[in-house]
């Protein structure tokens, strides 16, 4: 089998979803940096009314098929790739877990995103280019990388309106739901694990601050 290709932001929550499956399902893959500012090599095989945004897999074992989205990519990695052992999506809930999963993309994943970039914003702006582009340059080249990605960034996650959009308080009470929804068991749904509980642990990652900072002010000093 030859190893799928996993196009990626390394720090993305999303990819950890995706990079999770792959690992979980023992399928060999390597990796390529997605370039936020210019091409990325191997995408321009990709179709071109494809959304160029990560996570993208490639799958050479399937005429170089191309997927995007999160849990899209979980649902083809289960179709093709499972057997009774690592199924992530059992047939009677399959449909349930798909409409969950998106709902955690569309509301947990978004929201812990646009907060962990506020952070590593307020924190230091000019390490995006690391984070990024999974290398260090030095001088002023990266900084004013690492500027120009920040706007980027602020404008397309609207990380300004944080505040006004009611971020903290959305997050809070979503939290308090899926507290209720774990208590007491083992796991989301039925008693085997799915795809639900992969992608909650994912979405959350972000949200643990203490294990954020920490990491960021590693790789800050990795930098200088």
């Amino acid at each position: 089998m030859q190893p799928i290709i996993l196009y990626q932001i390394s720090s993305s929550h999303f990819v950890d979803k995706v990079r999770w499956t792959l690992e979980y399902k023992r399928l060999p893959y390597t990796t390529v940096a997605f370039n936020v500012l210019g091409n990325t090599p191997g995408l321009e095989r990709a179709p071109s009314n494809m959304q160029k945004l990560v996570p993208i897999i490639e799958d050479p074992n399937n005429n170089n098929k191309f997927i995007s989205d999160s849990t899209q990519i979980l649902i083809y990695l289960d179709e093709h790739y499972s057997d009774a052992t690592n199924q992530l999506f059992p047939i009677a809930l399959k449909q349930q877990l798909i409409n969950y999963c998106i709902r955690l993309d569309s509301s947990l994943g978004l929201y812990a995103r646009r907060l962990g970039y506020l952070q590593l914003l307020n924190e230091n702006p000019t390490i995006l280019n690391v984070i990024i582009e999974e290398r260090s340059d030095d001088g002023w080249k990266s900084y004013f990388k690492g500027i120009a990605k920040c706007c980027i960034i602020i404008a397309r996650l609207r990380i300004h309106r944080i505040k006004e959009d009611q971020i903290y308080e959305k997050t809070e009470n979503l939290l308090t739901e899926l507290t209720e929804d774990v208590r007491g068991k083992e796991y989301l749904f039925s008693n085997q694990f799915t795809a639900a509980d992969l992608t909650l642990c994912a979405l959350v990652r972000l949200l643990k601050t203490r294990f954020l900072k920490s990491n960021l002010t590693d790789m800050s000093k990795a930098s200088i």
